[in-house]
């Protein structure tokens, strides 16, 4: 077979890695919008995807041993049959999710992986398969598994751009699958040509590891299979562990933007494409670099990996202290507009290509040295692949589920930094020459490092989220840092409050923790942000004016737990559900005492979930309130929440004469999408809806507002004057209300939120 047959499948490879990640992307977003948003349910989906991609990569490597001259046919009807799954995969999953929302953790589980077993593993089957028929051309198994691996991991890589970039938010789910299943199709196609076209099978090659010059400084290091899928094990777990952590601070960072994340992972995939051709490198130099200079090299990336996986957070803190984000913009003059050229944190995503280039070096490097380059190479890859995956699952179970559950961020970085270096230690240990290549300086080097992991976590790690908040710029670099009053970290994100009550939640402004109705009182000025906050939580106190007697509520999202206050104190209420995603925002309500009282209140009930998800298992449940404060329009999964669909849900929910209120963050399409579902709408601070005619009746909120107490204790003084000036601009408002009709016009040219468009989600800039 002669290497211009390559030029076939490098490509190919490359374009198939394409259309396997944006099925993941959209699998799992539409999977995440059926089955929640919740910690759990995103570990499952995530999980279910990595148990396909695995037990794929077993049945490709049995597959290769048996169809060795036909393996490129197998290869496009893989491809061709992805594409077919493609077609009906989201009309599929709402089908599927329509019949089974709200089911126990377990069966959701059950549900993701059956609905995704069969295109994850025919995804994870086509590494083993072009390994085995590559391998017949070259003779080495390191070289052809990294060359793979680096071509269908850019493919994969080049995909999230492209996915954050436009086709999220421009195409839509569908659009974008529909973008992945031609590329299926031309695939499969352009494979099927290339085995009409070779037909003979090539003739194997004699394997590198029986050409080596048999002295033993030259001999090429050999590893057994189960003690490589160990070590490949580990640099999953490792390497998938730190991508989650890193993943968590730039959420945090960007304050949740969709599009942001994707561009995380597509860094963190060139990282390993890149990573790939390093081990491809180090396989084909080894008998002419010799067992030492090569163990060497690898132990020194192991070390610089975990260096780099340990310092890639205190660095991106560091940076963004100098950094003006206002200084890289384009100004440019048609329309006046500002477009940002890069994001300011992208100038630190290079870093998490440099960490993620050093682990994806491993796979290549171990398959090389314990796969043989014959006829079974396919198999015995798909052993050492489906072991990167399995330490890859674990890393996301585990850090993500329980360590993130009980340590904070730098401890889990040490605890990963330290892992690493035992694996280096280890691979030192089993593959070095007894005999020629001494303990003491690889034992002295992981010894140091060590100490100056422990030693300096606590300074490179102090204030990690006071700098990721307070993105002061070139121009308050001199302004000391604030301290945060709380910062709650768990499974299910980052909670930090200022010293003014100011809570943020991944990042995002998320209320103030008070429940005044003096404006006075409420504005705050937070030190270092420049920023002034008002607390709205006036939108809590005004239902009374649509609803002659509110005694069921719904709260969706729990926040700083001022709105949750309020309406547990409402005169007439009976009971009041609180449905919030993060348990750490009931840690934040019980260190504060004007709302403390809200864990203790008989009338409430809270529950750890997902709302939507939540509404949907709980169909016969009827509310004259359902209250949503909820965070920006164009934070990821915050779409799920304005969609057209989730409105249907929540209108079949109300009660005849119920109100709905959320707030819009100024987005006219969430507006347009009520405005599509409800008779009725109309905006105090919340945009208003009902199934019926909306009419506010003043004099009862007067009323109302006058006897208002929580704990007791009377919002306003009777008869003061400042009490009276201030209900009197809160039913001066109420006189200004906008018509249905007027709001209807207002946003006639928007466009609704769906589902599948996910609104502004992916369409920020």
């Amino acid at each position: 077979m002669k290497k211009h047959n390559l030029l076939w499948i490098y490509p190919l490879f490359f374009f198939s890695g394409i259309p396997a990640l944006l099925y993941q992307i959209v699998w799992q977003r539409s999977l995440f919008t059926l089955f929640g948003t919740n910690i759990e349910s995103v570990t499952v989906v995530v999980a279910a995807f990595m148990a396909g991609l695995g037990l794929g990569s077993l049945g490709g490597g049995y597959l290769s041993d048996r169809i060795q001259h036909r393996l490129l046919a197998a290869f496009a009807l893989i491809e061709l049959s992805i594409g077919t799954f493609g077609l009906i995969s989201l009309a599929l999953f709402q089908w599927v999710g329509g019949t089974h929302a709200g089911s126990p953790l377990w069966e959701l589980g059950i549900i993701s992986f059956l609905l995704v077993l069969l295109p994850t593993m025919l995804m994870g089957a086509t590494l083993p398969i072009l390994t085995a028929y590559l391998v017949r051309l070259s003779g080495s198994v390191g070289k052809s598994v990294g060359i793979l691996y680096f071509v269908n991991t850019l493919g994969s890589a080049f995909a999230c751009f492209a996915a954050a970039r436009y086709l999220m938010g421009h195409l839509g789910q569908q659009g974008t699958v529909y973008v992945a299943v031609a590329l299926n199709l031309m695939v499969g196609g352009g494979a099927l040509v290339a085995h009409l076209l070779t037909k003979a099978s090539p003739k194997p090659q004699q394997s590198l590891t029986e050409s080596h010059d048999p002295s033993p400084d030259l001999s090429p290091i050999s590893l057994k299979i189960p003690m490589a899928m160990l070590f490949a094990g580990m640099a999953g777990f490792i390497s998938l562990s730190f991508e989650i952590v890193w993943i968590r601070v730039y959420a945090y960072l960007t304050r949740g933007e969709a599009g942001s994340l994707a561009y995380v992972l597509g860094f963190f995939l060139i990282g390993v494409a890149f990573g790939s051709l390093i081990g491809h490198k180090i396989s084909a130099d080894m008998a002419r670099k010799g067992k030492m200079k090569t163990l060497r090299l690898i132990f020194i990336l192991l070390v610089c990996a975990n260096g780099v996986g340990f310092l890639l957070i205190p660095l991106i803190g560091q940076m963004i202290q100098f950094l003006d984000p206002y200084a890289l913009m384009d100004r440019q003059s048609t329309g006046g507009q500002i477009y940002k050229m890069f994001y300011y944190y992208n100038l630190s995503l290079p870093l998490i290509t440099l960490g993620s280039a050093l682990w994806g070096a491993m796979l290549p490097f171990l398959s090389h040295i314990s796969v043989k380059a014959d006829s079974k190479a396919g198999s015995g890859l798909s052993y050492i692949y489906v072991s990167n995956i399995i330490g890859s699952v674990s890393g996301s179970l585990i850090t993500g589920f329980i360590l993130m559950d009980i340590f904070k961020i730098q401890q889990i970085s040490l605890i990963l930094g330290l892992l690493g270096l035992l694996m280096a230690w280890l691979m030192f240990v089993v593959l070095r020459d007894r005999h020629r290549q001494p303990l003491w300086r690889a034992a002295l080097t992981i010894s140091l490092a060590a100490v100056v992991m422990v030693v300096w976590t606590p300074v490179l790690y102090a204030q990690i989220y006071e700098k990721l908040t307070y993105k002061k710029g070139l121009k308050k670099a001199d302004i000391p840092l604030q301290t945060f009053k709380m910062v709650i970290e768990n499974r299910s994100g980052v909670i930090t409050v200022s010293n003014k009550g100011v809570v943020y939640g991944g990042g995002a402004y998320d209320g103030t923790v008070n429940t005044y109705l003096d404006r006075k009182r409420m504005k705050q000025k937070e030190p270092g942000s420049g920023a002034t906050v008002y607390n709205n939580v006036v939108s809590s106190y005004v239902p009374a004016a649509f609803h002659p007697a509110i005694k069921k509520v719904l709260l969706v999202g729990m926040s700083s737990g001022a709105h949750a206050q309020v309406l547990a104190n409402l005169p007439e209420l009976e009971k009041m559900t609180i449905i919030e995603i993060n348990p750490g925002y009931l840690e934040v309500t019980r260190q504060f005492p004007e709302i403390a009282s809200l864990m203790d209140n008989p009338k409430v009930e809270i529950i750890i979930n997902d709302g939507r998800r939540w509404l949907q298992a709980n169909p016969e449940e009827k509310f004259d309130l359902i209250y949503m404060n909820n965070t920006h329009h164009w934070r990821s999964f915050n779409s799920n929440l304005l969609s057209v669909e989730f409105f249907h849900i929540v209108r079949s929910s109300l009660k005849e004469e119920g109100l709905f209120m959320f707030n819009t963050t100024n987005s006219l399409e969430a507006k347009r999408s009520a405005t599509l579902v409800f008779p009725a709408v109309t905006q105090y601070n919340l945009l208003i809806a009902k199934n019926s005619p909306i009419q506010a009746d003043p004099e009862r909120l007067r009323a109302v507002l006058t006897n208002y107490t929580i704990d007791g204790q009377p919002v306003l003084q009777q008869d003061s004057p400042a009490s009276k000036r201030i209900i009197q601009g809160i039913l001066h408002r109420l006189s200004r209300l906008k018509s249905t009709e007027e709001i209807q016009k207002l946003t006639a040219q928007s466009r609704p939120i769906t589902d599948d468009n996910m609104g502004h989600e992916w369409r920020r800039y």
